[in-house]
């Protein structure tokens, strides 16, 4: 993502980039935080991006 597409999804919707996972608060694992990609699927992050379900509560 180029930085103004980041400035203004991410930092412009937090509410939004949190429950996509686009953002891990600062006490959260990020390696350990789902995230909801651009295929509609959730992953986990790291060398193999794991296929991973919603964390509870989140349905976006």
């Amino acid at each position: 993502m180029c930085a103004p597409c980041h400035l203004v999804t991410i930092h412009g919707h937090p509410a939004q980039a949190r429950e996509h996972g686009w953002i891990v608060p600062s006490h959260a694992n990020p390696a350990t935080s789902p995230i909801h990609r651009f295929d509609g699927r959730w992953y986990l992050p790291g060398d193999a991006w794991r296929p991973t379900t919603p964390p509870e509560g989140d349905t976006p």
